[in-house]
């Protein structure tokens, strides 16, 4: 998950001498909030943010303010949980600079929702389903075997911590959409199933045969 998986998008970024007016104008356009700005030597000298730029007058160079989050930067080698990191401070960007501090890219936090989108196969069809286990018997192998003896194969999953702090909670997908023979064999296997989101077709089976049944009443 090194960062540079996801430095591909094109922020534009921002010089000293730009002014204030047109840098508004380009926040509009690209539908952001802020964007970087960097010297004529290309390094990065924080961001310049919307609200702060509309107390400004427009004709006013972007090198003469005080500029946001400075100091608040990653480096190829950093992960996507740092950029994470950076974005629960209330970054709406995160910048890259290269080992001599100069300005590479910017990453927004849309590109790391599509990133974690595609990780988890968001897009791909299948079912959700929740299991609380205790710290000491979690073993992936395990539910990984039983998915699979049930025709299923994990897709994507993510651990949390509940109130209790030796348990966990295991939220799985799958590529089949209906649960109903997983969700029996992990309860059977002493597996607490907390929540699941699926497509019964067991329900669906036994709704044909109620409608069936009162459209025969009816005739």
């Amino acid at each position: 998950m090194n960062i540079e998986e996801i430095a591909g998008t094109t922020i534009p970024v921002l010089k000293t001498t730009d002014q204030v007016g047109f840098a508004l104008e380009l926040m509009l356009d690209q539908r952001l909030l802020s964007l970087p700005v960097v010297n004529e030597e290309g390094i990065y000298l924080g961001l310049a943010d919307y609200d702060q730029l509309s107390e400004e007058k427009k004709t006013v160079r972007l090198g003469k303010l005080e500029l946001l989050f400075a100091d608040q930067f990653l480096t190829y080698q950093n992960s996507v949980y740092d950029a994470i990191r950076l974005f629960q401070k209330g970054q709406e960007l995160v910048v890259i600079l290269n080992e001599e501090k100069l300005y590479q890219t910017a990453i927004s936090s849309k590109a790391i929702i599509d990133y974690f989108a595609r990780l988890g196969g968001v897009d791909s069809p299948g079912a959700y389903l929740t299991l609380r286990i205790e710290r000491n018997n979690y073993a992936l192998s395990e539910i990984a075997r039983i998915a699979e003896s049930n025709n299923a194969i994990i897709l994507s999953l993510l651990l949390s911590s509940p109130n209790d702090a030796d348990k966990l909670d295991l939220t799985l997908k799958f590529n089949i959409t209906d649960l109903t023979y997983l969700i029996a064999t992990f309860e059977r296997f002493s597996y607490e199933v907390t929540g699941y989101h699926h497509q019964s077709n067991i329900a669906d089976m036994y709704n044909d045969r109620y409608w069936s049944l009162m459209r025969y009443l009816n005739t």
